[in-house]
Order: C-alpha cells, then sequence, then structure tokens
C-alpha cells in the first residue's frame, strides 16, 4: 500500500479497493440482478456494499458518503427512478462528495441515455449489456478514477 521510498512516502492507490455502493432505488423486483452485479464487482477486486430495496434518495446520498465510496451504482429499471438519480446526484454536490462517479445499470429504454449522460453519469449500461463489455466498462470507471 505503500510507496518503499522513504523519500516517496506516499500512498500509492492502485492498491487501494475501489469501493462501489449499489443500490436498486426501491425497485423490488430488482435486487437478484443487483446481487448478480455485486457478485461480478467482487470477482474483479472490487469492494461492494448492497443497499436494500427501502432505500430513497437521500438515504443513499448518505450511505455513499458514510461509506467513503467511489462509486454509486444505480439499478435504473424503470424511468421513475430518473429523478431520484437527479436528486442522489445533487445531494452528493450538497455533501461535498461530488468526486463519487455515479452510473447506471439495467436502462431499459435508449431513449433515457441522453438525459442521463446531461446529468452528469459516468457511465450508463443498458438492460442486457454483454458480461465482458460490462466488466470492461466498469473496470475503465476505476481507471478513470485511479489516474486522478
Amino acid at each position: 500500500m505503500w510507496k518503499k521510498s522513504k523519500e516517496d512516502a506516499i500512498l500509492d492507490t492502485k492498491s487501494i479497493a475501489f469501493r462501489v455502493l449499489l443500490s436498486d432505488l426501491g425497485n423490488k423486483t430488482s435486487d437478484d440482478n443487483t446481487r448478480k452485479i455485486a457478485q461480478i464487482f467482487c470477482n474483479i477486486g472490487l469492494d461492494v456494499i448492497f443497499t436494500d430495496e427501502c432505500y430513497n434518495p437521500t438515504e443513499i446520498a448518505l450511505a455513499a458518503v458514510q461509506e467513503d465510496v467511489n462509486a454509486l451504482g444505480i439499478n435504473l429499471q424503470t424511468i421513475a427512478n430518473m429523478e431520484s438519480i437527479s436528486k442522489i446526484h445533487k445531494m452528493l454536490r450538497e455533501f461535498g462528495a461530488q468526486n463519487i462517479q455515479i452510473f447506471a445499470y439495467n436502462v431499459k429504454n435508449d431513449n433515457v441515455v441522453e438525459n442521463l449522460r446531461n446529468w452528469g453519469l459516468t457511465d450508463i449500461l443498458v438492460k442486457d449489456t454483454p458480461y465482458d463489455e460490462f466488466v470492461s466498462r466498469i473496470q475503465n470507471i476505476v481507471s478513470r478514477h485511479r489516474g486522478k
């Protein structure tokens, strides 16, 4: 974790686990999909925190800050949750946590992708994104974060 040189005694961020909070945003039927996503993330070496379906936007933003996550993944099965993503994004900025990268997954409606991008989401993964592409895009999020 620490560089060996005494002169360069700085934290080696590449060895620190990347932490992701996954949320279903109240979708009671989607937690199986989120559990599968969590398993994928664990398999590629990420630390995963999983929220139950009972969380609202305020609770999700607070959990992301309290858990000190690097990214927040939101299962966006319904368009109704789009406004919740906007609220979460706003709350994270208010909490001074604008460095938390937000991505949406399981997006079923291609028409909402552009709106989500305009809200500053790091990535939007549509439903049925192939496994290899999903992993590659998440690894890109990790790489972008570590490149900062």
